[in-house]
C-alpha cells in the first residue's frame, strides 16, 4: 500500500480507478487497462468508500471511460502529434492505452492527486503533469505551445463536483483562449444529483453541477455528438438488475464531444 492523503472529491478518484481494475476481471471487458489493475494493487482500504461503492457505479463508470475513449482515439487518428489535456485526471490510464507515442499528454489535478500520482507514476517529455485548481485558469499559461484546433480537452467523472459559477467561468475561459479546441466531458443528469448527494455525502464528495441536454445550449461550446450511459451496453445493464424502465435518455447521465467557440 502507498501513503495517500485524500479528503473529499478526490478521494474518488480511487473509486473510478477501482472501477477499471474490475473492469479487467469481465468476460468481455470494454477496454484493456492492465495499468489500473496493477497501481489499484497499491490503494489503501477504505470502508466508507468500499460501502459506499456498488455494481451500477462500477458499469457507469467503464461505460463512460469507453465512450471517452473512443472520442478521443478519434481525435488522436485525425491529428499530428496533439495536445492533450486531461482535467481532474486523478489515477487515468488513458495516456498509456491511447496517448503513448502519439501525443504530448498533460495530466491536471489537484496538488494532493499529483502528489498521490507521483508514487505510481513519473513524468517524461511527452507526459507530465500541473498540480493546479482547474477553475484557476492561471494554469492555461504553463501548456505548451498548440494550434487550438490540434488541442483536447477531457474531463471525467470531474466537472459535477465544481460550484456552477466556478464551472461556467471555466468554461467561458476554455472558448476565448482556445477556440476550435475540443473538449470531451461527461455530465451527470440534475435529477440524479439529490440521490448521488445523499450517498456521496459519506464520502464528503457533494455533486453540485448536473445540467440536461437542452441545457448545453448555454455553454460556450458546439456539440458534435452526445452518448447517454443507461443506453449504452443493455445486456451488462441487464446483468445487474438495472430494470429497462429505468434507462432512458431524461434519466441518463451522458457524454458530450464538442468544439469550444
Amino acid at each position: 500500500m502507498i501513503n495517500l492523503r485524500l479528503d473529499g472529491a478526490v478521494r474518488t478518484l480511487i473509486l473510478t480507478l477501482r472501477a477499471r481494475a474490475e473492469e479487467q476481471t469481465h468476460d468481455s471487458p470494454l477496454f484493456n487497462d492492465t495499468w489500473s489493475q496493477d497501481w489499484f494493487k497499491f490503494m489503501p482500504k477504505s470502508k466508507p468508500l468500499d460501502d459506499w461503492y456498488h455494481p451500477a457505479f462500477q458499469l457507469a463508470s467503464v461505460i463512460r471511460t469507453h465512450l471517452i475513449d473512443q472520442a478521443v482515439e478519434d481525435f488522436i487518428g485525425s491529428h499530428d502529434n496533439p495536445l492533450v489535456v486531461e482535467l481532474g485526471a486523478g489515477f487515468s490510464t488513458r495516456y498509456f492505452r491511447l496517448g503513448k507515442d502519439k501525443t504530448r499528454w498533460i495530466e491536471l489535478d489537484l496538488e494532493e492527486a499529483i502528489v498521490a500520482r507521483r508514487k505510481l507514476d513519473i513524468e517524461v517529455a511527452q507526459h507530465w503533469f500541473i498540480a493546479s485548481d482547474m477553475t484557476d485558469t492561471s494554469w492555461f499559461d504553463l501548456l505548451p505551445e498548440a494550434d487550438a484546433k490540434n488541442t483536447l480537452f477531457i474531463a471525467e467523472g470531474t466537472l459535477m463536483f465544481l460550484d456552477p459559477d466556478a464551472l461556467n467561468h471555466l468554461f467561458d475561459a476554455l472558448a476565448e483562449r482556445f477556440s476550435g479546441a475540443t473538449f470531451v466531458f461527461d455530465v451527470v443528469n440534475p435529477d440524479y444529483l439529490e440521490e448521488a448527494n445523499g450517498r456521496f455525502s459519506q464520502i464528503n464528495a457533494p455533486m453540485q453541477w448536473g445540467i440536461t441536454v437542452d441545457e448545453l445550449s448555454d455553454l460556450p461550446i458546439k456539440v458534435n455528438d452526445i452518448a447517454h450511459l443507461l443506453l449504452q451496453y443493455p445486456e451488462r445493464w441487464d446483468a445487474i438488475d438495472v430494470d429497462a424502465s429505468k434507462r432512458t435518455e431524461d434519466r441518463s447521465g451522458f457524454v458530450v464531444a464538442g468544439t469550444l467557440d
